[in-house]
């Protein structure tokens, strides 16, 4: 007998990170960051049997390959990740009296749809995540990915969207009306196969400052956007919505 089934497949888009860690004045090694990363190893700890790649641009000039071998242990397709003699994105996060301050020190180049290689083109996943850093995700990025993906559902986690940098890159969530015009409109063009996702703050804030959460999320329906949006509350859990469904509180359980 012949065995049809094909493996659900998913790409994981952004840059790849190197996060240097200050935890009260004591410095620690770089270590890999970025969601493309930890997205990619969290589903291949619950999902032994889904085909993952990341498309993504490294900048060579202070990147050490090797922190990509756990991505590569537990085979993960790095066939769309290019490489450029420039520097990457690197993060300091600096943790002091339970608070973080989040700075961007380099950056790699934006991403092109052209580093996307053909036989990713010519076989489409079942779902895209989008998972910027630093804006690397322009809105013609996504108008391609639509093309050639037309019947894909496209997550998008919203930090990398949103953040704002100041002139010495320290990260911070202000309103700005041009960033948040930008990823609404990047919504609209993805409709019904969107699934957003975002944090209390990050979510307040694409929904221009309402600070009621219900009507935040409301907010989302209301407007036009078509998707499931997901707004994740830490310890309160998290809550969904999607056009035409009642709003869905989940809460929070403990670690085993």
């Amino acid at each position: 007998m012949i065995n049809h089934y094909k493996r659900t497949s998913i790409y994981f888009i952004g840059h790849f990170a190197i996060d240097n860690i200050v935890r009260f004045k004591r410095k620690y090694k770089p270590t890999l960051g970025g969601s493309v990363s930890y997205c990619s190893l969290s589903l291949r700890t619950y999902a032994k049997d889904v085909n993952i790649s990341i498309i993504s641009h490294v900048g060579k000039l202070n990147f050490d390959d090797s922190l990509l071998n756990k991505i590569r242990k537990k085979k993960i397709d790095l066939k769309g990740v290019k490489y450029s003699e420039e520097n990457n994105t690197n993060f300091v996060l600096d943790y002091y009296d339970h608070n973080r301050t989040l700075t961007l020190k380099s950056r790699s180049p934006n991403l092109d749809f052209k580093i996307i290689p053909q036989e990713f083109l010519n076989d489409p996943p079942d779902v895209i995540v989008l998972v910027p850093l630093c804006h690397e995700i322009s809105y013609d990025f996504v108008a391609q990915i639509l093309k050639y993906f037309p019947n894909v559902y496209i997550g998008i986690d919203l930090q990398g969207f949103i953040r704002k940098f100041d002139e010495k890159g320290k990260v911070s969530y202000i309103y700005d009306e041009l960033i948040i015009s930008n990823i609404i409109k990047i919504s609209k063009l993805i409709g019904d196969r969107l699934v957003l996702k975002g944090s209390e703050e990050e979510m307040k804030l694409l929904a221009r400052d309402i600070e009621d959460l219900n009507k935040v999320m409301k907010y989302f329906i209301n407007s036009g956007l078509k998707g499931l949006f997901i707004m994740t509350l830490g310890e309160n859990g998290s809550m969904l919505i999607k056009n035409g469904e009642e709003l869905l509180k989940i809460p929070a359980y403990k670690s085993r």
